[in-house]
């Protein structure tokens, strides 16, 4: 398998551990503070407003970067970085119209999320950093991600250490730890040979590439509806100390899953795309040898990670009764995991729109086997309902993946941008 042969095995080495350390720095967003506001009801409040964040980097993240990541492949090298340009403007763009958003969301409703304001800040170097990012594993720059996410990660942790030992660690500013290190990520990318903002466009980027950043944004509003619905309803239907004791499960046994997905991702969509314009005969052969590790390893992921997690959290009292949470929490990550490959198949061989109605049928299952379950008033039981949703959302990625098979995946020659006069 080329993939994991000579420099394709060193792009997967170095994507995986770039994924790691994304991992990391997501996972300590949320675990930081978890663990060092002394309330946990506080703790709660910034974790609202820190999914209220990630939300919106994830609808930035498809409506640029993953639109980059299955279309700049295809791209000659000028061209690409026209494109890389034009993106990174509209990143920008992008971020400064989510701090104007939340901000005057933190005006209306500062009582009930009084962080978000803080978050407000921080949103326009956050998404540049991101979208830097997937324009580098976009060009199969791995290596170069990794020292990015290496120098972000350390210059975040460094400020949450200093704020620990000060002894004057807040909401605030944790928040303001995270700002700072997607400075250090994007002042890396930019030292390195990246892209400024204000050498593209924005104006350009909707015209061009509207036919995918439509259905991969319009799946991500799905995607996040879905995922805030879940944290809310958890909150509303339970307490405010359920949410931190999913939160608590979610990041140390789901989220590194869900960053390994994304590095998988990361990898496959480039080669899916340019598979899918040769025959789709390439594109079924691929995902035949990835699937059988993948299946492999989520098996382990289930008996290692529920045996792991019945020893390591009765050792944190606060957190004690998180353990049997571990179990349902782990089949749906090792759900997510199988279906990863699917759903990047779909995005390189671009296909929006079944992409986007499988997500609907995931978001609608899960979300109500999840207030079926809450409807118990027992967390552990809405937890057994989003696996339930998530199967049925798995079942849906296959059935319309053999529905994309049918038909002829190979996408008609993409146009090359015409040339233009660029901003300097």
């Amino acid at each position: 398998m080329k993939l994991l042969r000579g420099r394709g095995a060193r792009l997967v080495g170095a994507g995986l551990a770039d994924q790691v350390v994304v991992a990391v720095a997501n996972a300590g967003n949320s675990l930081v503070a978890l663990l060092l506001l002394p309330d946990t009801g506080r703790a709660g409040l910034l974790v609202l407003a820190l999914a209220v964040g990630y939300a919106a980097i994830s609808l930035n993240r498809a409506f640029v970067g993953e639109v980059l990541l299955a279309l700049a492949p295809r791209f000659e090298p000028a061209d690409r970085d026209r494109l890389i340009r034009e993106g990174l403007a509209a990143a920008l763009f992008c971020g400064l119209f989510t701090t104007f958003v939340l901000f005057m969301t933190w005006r209306a409703f500062g009582a009930d999320l009084p962080d978000l304001g803080w978050v407000a800040l921080v949103m326009p170097v956050v998404m540049l950093q991101d979208t830097a990012r997937y324009s580098l594993l976009a060009q199969a720059r791995q290596q170069q991600a990794l020292v990015n996410d290496l120098g972000l990660v350390v210059v975040q942790a460094a400020a949450v250490v200093a704020l620990a030992i000060g002894d004057r660690v807040t909401a605030g500013g944790l928040v303001l730890c995270w700002g700072l290190g997607g400075l250090a990520g994007y002042a890396g990318y930019v030292l390195r040979g990246g892209f400024l903002p204000w050498r593209g466009d924005p104006r350009r980027w909707p015209a061009r590439t509207r036919r995918l950043a439509g259905w991969f944004t319009a799946t991500a509003v799905v995607g996040q509806v879905h995922t805030l619905a879940v944290t809310f309803l958890i909150g509303v239907g339970l307490s405010e100390s359920a949410i931190a004791l999913f939160r608590m499960v979610q990041v140390t046994v789901l989220q590194p899953v869900q960053n390994f997905n994304q590095a998988i991702t990361s990898l496959l969509v480039p080669r899916l795309s340019k598979a899918a314009v040769m025959a789709k005969e390439q594109v079924n052969v691929l995902l035949r040898k990835v699937m059988p590790p993948l299946a492999a390893l989520a098996v382990a992921l289930v008996l290692v990670g529920g045996l792991l997690a019945q020893l390591i959290f009765p050792l944190i009292p606060r957190y004690a009764d998180a353990a049997p949470l571990a179990w349902p929490v782990l089949l749906q990550a090792a759900v997510y995991m199988l279906q990863a490959p699917v759903l990047a198949a779909l995005r390189g061989m671009h296909r929006g729109p079944l992409q986007f109605v499988q997500y609907v049928v995931f978001a609608v299952a899960s979300v109500t086997g999840l207030v079926v379950g809450a409807l118990t008033g027992e967390l552990l039981l809405a937890a057994w309902g989003l696996v339930a949703g998530t199967c049925v959302g798995f079942a849906a990625a296959l059935v319309l993946y053999r529905h994309a098979l049918r038909k002829d995946p190979a996408s008609k020659p993409v146009r090359r941008p015409k040339r233009r006069l660029q901003l300097q």
